[in-house]
C-alpha cells in the first residue's frame, strides 16, 4: 500500500528514482526508494516524513487505508502527440488527485457524488459520424438539456458525479489536452466513478471541448475500444464533443444553412453564446453544410495565421481558463476546517497551499 502511492505520487511528479532521491533529507539511495515501492522494505518514521514533504503530501496518507485508487478504462485526447513519460505521469497525476479528493470525502461522511452518466447499454452502437451526432442528441435529451447553450461544463458534469481535475503547470504538459478514466474505490458506496483531468492552461474554450471529448470516451460501449482504431475513437469523440456544444439546429438558425462566406462578427456572436472555439465553430459549420471543405480551409488558414491553432490556443474573447476550472476539492477542504474535521496543515497540503493561502481562502470578503 505504501509502495503503491510512493510510486503514484513520484511518477505524478514527473520524478525518477534518482530524482526524487536528490531531493530528501536525510538522503536515500533510489535502490532503497526501489525497494520501498516494492514493498520489500519500509521506511523508518524520519525517512517517511521527508518523503511525506518531498512529494508535498503527509505520512498519513501515504500509510492510510484504504489501497490505492485504480484507474481503469482510461482514455487521452490525441494520445500519439505526448511522450510515455508524460502519459505515466497525467496517470500518476490523476491517480493522487482522485485519492485526495476521496480522502476529504471520507473524512466528511462518505463519497458525496454518485455518478449519473447515461446507461452505456442504453446507447446506440457508435460506428459513423452520424452515430456520435445521434448520441450527442440523446445525451442532451437524458440531461435536460435541450438545444440550449451549455451552461459552466465543469459544474454540470460534477453535478453528474464526474470529478475534474486540473492538470499541473509547465511546459511538459503544454501538448496535453486531458484524459478520462473510469475509478474503482472499495470503500465507496459506489465502487466505480468517472473522473476527467485537463490542461488547466488551455483557454476555457478549448477545456470545454476537451470535456465533451473526454464525456464521449467515457459513455461509448468499452466493446468499441477492441471494434474502432484509436484513430476514428479519436474522430467519433470528436464529432461528439462539436455536436454536444452546438447542436446544428441553432447553428442554422444563427448563420443559414448555406453561405459563401461568415463575418468575423457572426463568428464571434456564437462563440459568445456556445463558448466553443471558432476552431470547433468551423468544423460545425462544415459538419452542417453551412460551408463547403474549401471555406473551411480557409478558415484555418487564417487561424493558423492568427497563432490560435498553436499552444496555448488563444483566440479572439477568449475565455478565462478558470471559468471552467474546478473549486470543488478547495470547497470540500475548507468545508473540512469549518467544520473542525481537517487540520489546516492537512488542508494546506491537500490544496498546495501555502499558510497565507489557507488564511485568505477561509477569511471574510472585503467591501
Amino acid at each position: 500500500m505504501l509502495g503503491q502511492r510512493l510510486r503514484a505520487h513520484r511518477v505524478a511528479s514527473g520524478w525518477s528514482l534518482r530524482d526524487l532521491s536528490s531531493r530528501l533529507s536525510p538522503r536515500v539511495s533510489a535502490q532503497a526508494l526501489s525497494q520501498y515501492e516494492k514493498g520489500q522494505t519500509c521506511p523508518r518514521a524520519e525517512v517517511l516524513e521527508g518523503l511525506a514533504e518531498a512529494l508535498n503530501t503527509y505520512p498519513e496518507h501515504l500509510v492510510r487505508r484504504p489501497e490505492l485508487v485504480t484507474l481503469g478504462a482510461i482514455q487521452f485526447r490525441n494520445a500519439a502527440a505526448l511522450s510515455p513519460a508524460l502519459l505515466r505521469q497525467a496517470h500518476g497525476w490523476l491517480t493522487t488527485q482522485t485519492e485526495r479528493s476521496l480522502a476529504v470525502e471520507q473524512q466528511l461522511g462518505g463519497l458525496l457524488l454518485s455518478p449519473s452518466l447515461p446507461r452505456i447499454n442504453e446507447i446506440i452502437d457508435v460506428r459513423k459520424p452520424e452515430d456520435a451526432e445521434e448520441l450527442a442528441q440523446d445525451v442532451r435529451m437524458r440531461w435536460g438539456l435541450g438545444t440550449s447553450a451549455l451552461p459552466q461544463l465543469v459544474s454540470l458534469f460534477e453535478s453528474r458525479g464526474i470529478r475534474v481535475f486540473d492538470a499541473p503547470t509547465g511546459e511538459r504538459w503544454k501538448e496535453f489536452n486531458g484524459c478520462s478514466a473510469v475509478v474503482s474505490y472499495t470503500v465507496a458506496s459506489h465502487s466505480n466513478f468517472p473522473v476527467i483531468l485537463l490542461n488547466g492552461e488551455h483557454w476555457g474554450e478549448r477545456k470545454r471541448f476537451t470535456l465533451c471529448h473526454e464525456l464521449a470516451h467515457l459513455i461509448l460501449p468499452s466493446s468499441m475500444h477492441t471494434v474502432l482504431t484509436n484513430d476514428i475513437q479519436e474522430r467519433l469523440a470528436n464529432w461528439f464533443a462539436g455536436a454536444l456544444l452546438l447542436p446544428i439546429t441553432k447553428l442554422r438558425e444563427m448563420l443559414g444553412r448555406r453561405r459563401r462566406k461568415i463575418s468575423w462578427y457572426e463568428l464571434a456572436e456564437v462563440k459568445k453564446v456556445y463558448g466553443a472555439s471558432f476552431q470547433a465553430i468551423a468544423y460545425r459549420c462544415r459538419q452542417a453544410g453551412i460551408i463547403t471543405r474549401e471555406d473551411l480551409r480557409r478558415m484555418f488558414e487564417e487561424y493558423k495565421r492568427l497563432g490560435w491553432r498553436d499552444p496555448p490556443y488563444r483566440e479572439y474573447l477568449a475565455i478565462n481558463p478558470e471559468d471552467e476550472s474546478s473549486t470543488r476539492l478547495q470547497r470540500l477542504v475548507l468545508r473540512g476546517v469549518t467544520e473542525g474535521i481537517t487540520s489546516e496543515k492537512e488542508a494546506r497540503l491537500l490544496l498546495n497551499g501555502s499558510p497565507k493561502e489557507l488564511r485568505s481562502w477561509m477569511a471574510p470578503p472585503r467591501m
